[in-house]
């Protein structure tokens, strides 16, 4: 009898535990109660509300241009990735969830991707974020990132960087920064993927050389100068991780300067509401 009632007990423990198990909430659940929580559901639709004043103007210059429009998605995405460089995700995912809904060009669609991607990155999701990044880089092996308006390139390209260094692949971080220094006609830029390459490619005292060359232009401003100072000290420590944390800091620039260049960020800050404006004080 009694061998009989520690084995139910023993059954119902394992039970027990089984179901405790089972019911352990996956980042997918997390992500669903993210999106249906009043901050995400608040935020969003204020978002929306507040940018499509920008949106309206920009597209109306444009169209006076004979340009083609950028609609909403890229307002957003631009948006998102400013909440990523002011380390606030929950926000980032909010942009990127709309604008991927709004995407309707393969390259509006990969830079939501990527941006959707670095936001569940940050926010600790890390599968979701490899399921992203995935069917973001399906996107680029499929379709060409040329003829389109400037801006849009850029975002493109800093986001595709940014995720590249998430999922190591150096290469492919050379190549967008490069990318996104040619177009904001940014050669001090290129310079740090041509050094990056050297690092990678394990001639670190060619990377050094060309860093600090770089660090001694004087056409260089004070803050260029100072995140090209940033990566010259990367490089001279060394050690076996000094290619990725060389990409992580030049591909850092390169947003701050896809972020700071673009003609709409003035725009695009001004309208957000002052809730959430104290969390950008980076760049307001």
């Amino acid at each position: 009898m009694k061998k009989s009632i520690q084995t139910m007990i023993l059954i119902v423990l394992i039970a027990h535990l089984s179901a405790c198990a089972s019911s352990k909430k996956t980042q997918s659940d997390h992500y669903r109660e993210m999106q249906q929580g009043t901050i995400y559901k608040t935020y969003q639709k204020v978002s929306i509300k507040a940018m499509r004043p920008v949106v309206k103007e920009y597209d109306k210059k444009l169209a006076a241009e004979n340009k083609a429009q950028i609609g909403e998605t890229h307002v957003h995405a631009l948006l998102g990735l400013i909440w990523i460089a002011s380390a606030q995700p929950r926000f980032a995912l909010a942009e990127s969830d709309y604008a991927l809904s709004q995407a309707r060009d393969p390259r509006d669609r990969y830079a939501a991707l990527a941006l959707q991607s670095l936001a569940m990155h940050e926010q600790g999701w890390y599968h979701l974020a490899s399921l992203k990044s995935t069917e973001a880089s399906a996107l680029i092996q499929t379709q060409g990132f040329s003829n389109r308006y400037k801006n849009v390139l850029v975002l493109v390209h800093v986001s595709g960087a940014a995720l590249a260094v998430l999922d190591n692949n150096i290469p492919h971080t050379i190549s967008a920064v490069r990318e996104a220094g040619v177009i904001l006609n940014e050669d001090w830029l290129v310079q740090m993927g041509d050094a990056t390459e050297d690092a990678y490619n394990g001639t670190q005292a060619k990377a050094i050389e060309k860093l600090e060359k770089l660090n001694n232009d004087a056409n260089l401003t004070d803050k260029e100068r100072q995140g090209a100072n940033k990566v010259l000290e990367i490089a001279k420590q060394g050690g076996n991780d000094v290619t990725n944390k060389m990409a992580k800091a030049v591909v850092d620039l390169a947003v701050d300067e896809a972020i700071t260049k673009n003609g709409l960020t003035a725009s695009v800050l001004k309208e957000v509401p002052e809730k959430y404006r104290d969390k950008l004080a980076k760049y307001l």
